[in-house]
Formats: C-alpha cells, sequence, structure tokens
C-alpha cells in the first residue's frame, strides 16, 4: 500500500486484484456447471514480439481450438485489423460501436445490449467450431477514442455478464495505457516471435518493458508464455525467453511448388498440431 500515493489509488488496486482473483462459474457448451473452481472465464491476450510474426494466425487459431469444447470470444483491438483473413460474420456493428456507448454514457444494461448485439458467430470456420466475434474498428482514427478504462470496464462486463470460457484478445504490441491495461487484465498473455537474431533483440526489449510495468502490480500479472513461428532456430532464444514458457516451434510452413499457402491453409496446419493445449 506504501507504493501508492492516495486512497483513490489503494482502492483501485485492491479492486482489480478482487476482480482478478474472484471465481466465476461458467458453463461449458453441453450446459453442464464444471465442478472445479478454475473454470472461471479466462482472457488469454496475444501480442507480436515484432512486425510479421503472425500473432494474428496464433490467436484466430487457438480461438478455432479452444471453441471446440468450450463458448470462445474474440476481438480485435489491432490498429489495423485483420480478423476478416479468418472470420466472417454478417454483423454490422463492432468495437467502434462499443467505443461510442461507453463515450455516449450508456447505463450499465444498456452497454450489455450494446456489446450483444455486437457479439456474431462466425461463418466462415464452421468446419472447426462456433467462434463468436466482435468485429474490430471501422477506421483506424477510431482507435484514438478508446482509452484504459473503456477497456477495464468492457472486460468486466463480458467476464461478469456473459458465460465464456475464454476470450482471445488479438492486439497489437504498442507501448502506451492501452496495451498494459490489456496485459494486466489477462490471465494468459502469449507472445509470438519467429526467434531470429533480430526478432530476439526485440524480445528482451519486450522482457524489459514486462518486468517495468510489472512492479506496478506483482500479484495481478498474467501467466507468460511464448510461441516459436517459422522458427529460425537460433541459439540467442534461450535468453530472450526468459521466465516464457515455450508452446510451440514451428518450423517455416511448406507450400507445393511455387505456390503460396493461403492463410487457411496455414490455420489448418497449426490446428493439427495440437499446440494450444497447454493454454486450457
Amino acid at each position: 500500500m506504501f507504493k501508492y500515493r492516495n486512497l483513490t489509488e489503494i482502492h483501485k488496486q485492491i479492486c482489480e486484484i478482487y476482480e482478478k482473483n474472484r471465481k466465476r462459474v461458467v458453463r461449458s457448451i453441453s450446459g453442464e456447471i464444471p465442478d472445479e473452481d478454475s473454470k472461471q472465464t479466462e482472457l488469454l491476450s496475444f501480442i507480436p514480439v515484432h512486425g510479421g510474426a503472425g500473432s494474428s494466425t496464433m490467436a484466430a487459431a487457438c480461438a478455432l481450438y479452444l471453441a471446440k469444447q468450450n463458448k470462445v470470444l474474440y476481438m480485435n483491438f489491432e490498429q489495423r485489423s485483420s480478423e476478416k483473413v479468418f472470420f466472417e460474420n454478417n454483423c454490422q456493428k463492432g468495437l467502434s460501436d462499443i467505443i461510442y456507448a461507453f463515450k455516449s454514457r450508456y447505463t450499465e444494461s444498456g452497454l450489455c445490449e450494446i456489446i450483444r448485439n455486437s457479439i456474431n458467430p462466425d461463418v466462415k470456420q464452421t468446419a472447426y467450431s462456433e467462434v463468436m466475434c466482435i468485429n474490430g474498428y471501422k477506421n483506424i482514427i477510431d482507435c484514438t477514442s478508446i482509452n484504459d478504462e473503456i477497456i477495464e470496464k468492457l472486460f468486466e462486463i463480458l467476464k461478469n455478464q456473459f458465460d465464456y470460457r475464454y476470450i482471445i484478445i488479438d492486439a497489437d504490441y504498442i507501448v502506451g495505457n492501452i496495451i498494459k491495461k490489456i496485459i494486466f487484465k489477462s490471465d494468459k498473455l502469449i507472445c509470438t516471435s519467429c526467434g531470429s537474431d533480430i526478432a530476439n533483440i526485440k524480445h528482451l526489449e519486450l522482457n524489459r518493458y514486462l518486468d517495468v510495468i510489472k512492479r506496478e502490480s506483482m500479484d495481478n500479472f498474467p501467466k507468460k508464455y511464448l510461441i516459436f513461428n517459422q522458427y529460425y532456430g537460433m541459439e540467442s532464444e534461450y535468453s530472450a525467453a526468459e521466465d516464457m514458457e515455450i508452446i510451440a516451434r514451428l518450423a517455416r510452413y511448406r507450400s507445393d511448388g511455387e505456390k503460396r499457402l493461403s492463410s487457411q491453409s496455414i490455420i489448418d496446419e497449426i490446428l493439427s498440431k495440437n499446440i494450444f493445449e497447454l493454454l486450457k
């Protein structure tokens, strides 16, 4: 408590710790209520260590994998969202509409209704499972309207008023209050890197950032995981990984002759390896 300057900050930290550790039982797809205390809604956030790491692909594949047996919600917080590469729905609403509702000071019941109307099932990946989606920003300028308070309240409503077992977040790694709030509200943080020398240097910078913000709340920090995607196999990977648990090392994807693999083919290949079992 001596870290904080006034009662408001102390109260905020206590509420965050309470919310983080509060047990909330959710229903599985079969409708059965799990007995274990661990079956609360979990928020899994995916961020890239560097550009082109494939973090969005991993987030989409993870959502599809977990949705085989659980209710899953996928959200994209990227400034230039890429969810339409992986998912499709007929909903015209999305994250931009939700932000507008928060800015307009809707009541909580009104916010819940806007959020509920923004959630729609994916109709593209039905061969695997049904993932519920909230569309990303309609325009890149909309990302300047969101703030950490909106993110905190949005996640609180999704956890308290909805019955998803997992909420998958696909986000940019852009240092600021937005990514910091997403990290602190997450139960698990999954980073994606190719493991090259340049990527490992950038990974060390990411580790320094995580170490700095972790000092703000040691008890409220997510468990960290790492996926090596299109893996280079450099020796410097071990120092970069630090205390992250490595989920998988995926080799560069093969194609037939000169033909480039489609995003769908890559998703198929990733899902065939069952690498996300560790995140359950």
